[in-house]
């Protein structure tokens, strides 16, 4: 709750800053969903064949919360500055809990003519919070084992799986726009 806190104060400063006709926000989209980490569903099959349904494991427990948008600044005519931003309330379930998270970018968009647009962002630049933690379950036999895929739990934790987390480093992005006259 605190980062979402974080976000609504950071839009309510850069909107305090700038005023007037030079700000915009781009993209603002509220969800009632978790976005800032891949949940598993919690069913698998075994080695044995056998279907396994643990989906109460990974069910949350909070209120589901994220918010996206893009501060846009126009300090002249050909030049935008924008700040993506996002949050995120996090997610607690019994396995598999996701740190309440808060990230913020940088970026210019610079109109090269009146029908042509470029721009370079760098999304995720700042990144607090969103680290994701789980739990093993366990066999009759006391194994480890991971419930959202029925893998070893060693082998599983080695694996790319276990990156569930989206902020895996800042992303660049570069885009030209043009458009066309008929």
């Amino acid at each position: 709750m605190r980062i979402v806190l974080l976000m609504l104060a950071t839009l309510a400063f850069l909107s305090s800053a700038w005023s007037g006709d030079r700000l915009d926000w781009i993209g603002v989209d509220l969800q009632d969903d978790h976005t800032s980490s891949k949940i598993w569903r919690g069913t698998f099959t075994s080695l044995n064949g056998e279907h396994h349904n643990v989906s109460d494991f990974y069910r949350p427990r909070n209120l589901l919360l994220s918010a996206r948008a893009t501060l846009a600044v126009r300090p002249q005519a050909r030049v935008t500055w924008l700040v993506p931003m996002s949050a995120d309330a996090g997610y607690q379930a019994p396995l598999y809990h996701s740190q309440a998270s808060f990230s913020l970018g940088l970026g210019v968009a610079v109109r090269t003519s009146r029908q042509s647009l470029m721009s370079v962002q760098l999304h995720d630049a700042l990144v607090i919070g969103g680290a994701v933690h789980e739990k093993a379950c366990y066999d009759s036999y006391r194994r480890a084992y991971h419930c959202g895929t029925g893998l070893a739990w060693r082998d599983y934790a080695g694996s790319e799986l276990a990156e569930r987390s989206r902020f895996d480093g800042a992303r660049l992005q570069l885009r030209f726009t043009h458009k066309f006259a008929l």
